[in-house]
This record gives C-alpha cells, sequence and structure tokens, in this order.
C-alpha cells in the first residue's frame, strides 16, 4: 500500500495529525504561501483537539467545528469555515472527495486568499436600495424573484430575500475569478455578521437558492 495515502491510525501519528499534514502537503502542492499554510495549520491545531477519538461522520465533525468555531474571535471565521470544509474530506480518509475538491471546486491559490472586503452588515444594507446594479447582476435578481413569486412566496419575503441577493452580489464583485469556491467564500465571510440562528438560516436558504441563478450568469460570460 502507498503510505502516502494511508491515513490510518499508527503508533506515532493519530489520524487528525496524518490528516492534517496530507492537507497542508496538499495546498503546498498548489502554491500555497508559507502565511496561508501557518493561519491553516494554527486553526487545526485547534479544531483537531474536538475530532480526536470522534467517529468519522458528516454529523461529528459539524459538532466539532461548531465547538471550535466558539472559540474564537469573528475575524478568523470565515478562514476557519473555509479550511474546515476544505480539510473535511482529507479527514474522512475520502480520495474520491479530494479529487472532486481539486478539479470540481477549482481550487486555486488564488481563489483561497480573497475574501470581500465587507465594511458591516448594517452599512451594505443601508445602501444596497441605491446600489446601481450591471444589467446582468438586474437579471439575476429579477430571475431570482421570479422563481420565488412562482413558488408560491409572498411579497414580504420575495422583497427580504432579494435584498440579500443583492447584498451577496455586491460582495462578489471584486472576485478573482467566478467559481464555486468564489461564491461560497463570500457566504461564509458574511454569516458571522447576522446574529440570530434564524436570520442565518434564512440567508444560508438563499444562498443556496440564488447560487444556481448566479452560476447559469456566470456561465453565460
Amino acid at each position: 500500500m502507498n503510505n502516502t495515502k494511508n491515513f490510518q491510525d499508527t503508533a506515532d501519528q493519530g489520524r487528525e495529525k496524518q490528516s492534517a499534514k496530507a492537507y497542508l502537503r496538499f495546498l503546498e502542492s498548489k502554491g500555497a504561501t508559507t502565511r496561508m499554510l501557518y493561519l491553516r495549520s494554527r486553526f487545526l491545531d485547534h479544531f483537531m483537539v474536538n475530532l480526536v477519538d470522534q467517529k468519522q461522520t458528516r454529523k461529528t465533525y459539524a459538532t466539532a467545528l461548531k465547538t471550535t468555531l466558539e472559540t474564537i474571535g469573528d475575524a478568523d471565521k470565515q478562514l476557519a469555515i473555509h479550511t474546515s470544509r476544505e480539510f473535511f474530506p482529507f479527514w474522512m480518509n475520502d480520495m474520491k472527495g479530494i479529487a472532486k475538491f481539486e478539479s470540481t471546486y477549482g481550487f486555486t491559490v488564488e481563489t483561497t486568499q480573497w475574501q470581500p472586503q465587507i465594511e458591516s452588515l448594517e452599512s451594505i444594507s443601508s445602501r444596497i436600495d441605491k446600489e446601481r446594479f450591471t444589467a446582468k447582476e438586474h437579471d439575476n435578481v429579477m430571475n431570482y424573484a421570479e422563481k420565488l413569486c412562482h413558488a408560491g412566496i409572498d411579497s414580504n419575503k420575495v422583497e427580504k430575500r432579494t435584498k440579500l441577493a443583492k447584498i451577496m452580489l455586491v460582495c462578489l464583485r471584486d472576485a478573482p475569478s467566478n467559481n464555486h469556491m468564489i461564491y461560497r467564500a463570500a457566504i461564509d465571510t458574511m454569516l458571522p455578521l447576522f446574529k440570530t440562528s434564524e436570520v442565518k438560516q434564512s440567508y444560508l436558504e438563499v444562498a443556496r437558492e440564488f447560487y444556481h441563478i448566479w452560476k447559469e450568469s456566470q456561465a453565460s460570460i
């Protein structure tokens, strides 16, 4: 068996330590900077404490992540969420997942370094109705609103959801590329800005719904 692809426990290396080494080697092979590797390694040191001896399931991983996020500052949460998403297939020893991560999600150092610049949720929300959108951005919002109306969503909820979609579009404007990871990076950056779990859940629902409309418009460029 190829030892470089075997992440099972050994006498001197635990599962989490082996998985982290494989993940960081992968990033390094893609050209990750020393600082990028350091920041991810620092988060994993905290995160892995909550993963030790846990069953390899999505549920236990999510629980460990939630516990870890409660101990770090808001400024570090976007990177933590992003890193945990990348690290998951390595921890699961999922070779197909790792291959998909590299090929399907368009991994590049450029996309993992990018983070949208958001001054505050209050600031961007207060000016969103006066924001000037491009024709393509306007079409995205209108297509989303039309789908919501056809689904029987009442007008007040349509207005609230399309406002969230507009905020997402503003956050994505300076992105270095248009792919799945860039979209997720924007979503992850904004998520901690919402105060209640109910609003966060609504925001994530909009993000899932709007993604397909956004992706189709990017493919048409």
